[in-house]
């Protein structure tokens, strides 16, 4: 593997982002050579996470959803269920799913992985399986770098901001149908909290800390309180995290 570096990479800390690694002459020929490179290089592949922000994997041998699954399971992170999130996504192989089933022609902006929860994963891994006839790009952004730009450029803001999230934080409200809707990001209450039942429902709601009132129709609405800035595990950096920007479009 060759790790590449391009003028037109964006910075994260005077690094570049996100750093690329190429798999030139094929010398990860299958799935079964990814899966055992990972295993072999899974701390300096992190250590590269975490001093970069991003990796990009180019011509990797992994073909179909199954083969990224054995790829993506061997950093043996530890298992996470997609809970309290919105978008409509589809199992294709164990732990991959698509990623967003919304209109091509709607603009997702940038946002962070339930940041309107209280349980978010830690790393998320993106597989290309049919590259998009035109457009279908990926947003990247560091969000140690977003912070510092906000904080720069608004000061005032971003302390206002955190001032009054230390004691509120930012108040997502939700409502669920009972089933999925068709718009690819209304996923009803069912699904998303992994209940069959409304007790079940509650059950995870009070573990998530969320409030919620039954409504007419089978429907649910939710709340919740979070922080619009977080501190990084690792960097003990302040980052930007949360879905302002997504929910308020004019930032």
């Amino acid at each position: 593997m060759r790790a590449t570096i391009s003028e037109d990479l964006k910075s994260f800390s005077g690094k570049p982002f996100p750093l690329i690694m190429q798999n030139d002459d094929n010398m990860l020929s299958n799935e079964e050579d990814a899966v055992s490179w990972i295993k072999d290089y899974k701390p300096a592949i992190l250590d590269c996470l975490q001093q970069h922000g991003a990796v990009l994997l180019r011509s990797m041998p992994l073909d179909v959803p199954e083969a990224f699954s054995l790829f993506a399971r061997a950093f043996n992170f530890p298992k996470f269920r997609y809970i309290n999130g919105a978008a409509i996504r589809h199992k294709h192989a164990i732990e991959v799913y698509t990623e967003c089933e919304i209109d091509a022609s709607l603009y997702i902006f940038l946002h962070h992985e339930l940041a309107q929860s209280t349980e978010y994963p830690r790393y998320v891994l993106f597989f290309c399986d049919q590259p998009a006839a035109a457009g279908g790009e990926t947003m990247l952004l560091s969000s140690i770098d977003l912070y510092d730009k906000i904080e720069k450029e608004m000061p005032e803001f971003v302390r206002e901001l955190e001032a009054k999230h230390v004691i509120q934080g930012v108040l997502y409200t939700r409502y669920m149908s009972e089933y999925d809707m068709n718009d690819g990001n209304g996923r009803g209450w069912k699904n998303s909290l992994w209940a069959s039942t409304k007790k079940q429902a509650e059950n995870e709601m009070t573990k998530l800390g969320l409030t919620w009132e039954w409504l007419p129709n089978e429907g649910l609405l939710t709340k919740l309180r979070a922080p619009a800035t977080r501190v990084h595990p690792q960097h003990g950096r302040k980052v930007w995290f949360n879905h302002i920007t997504n929910n308020h479009q004019i930032m």
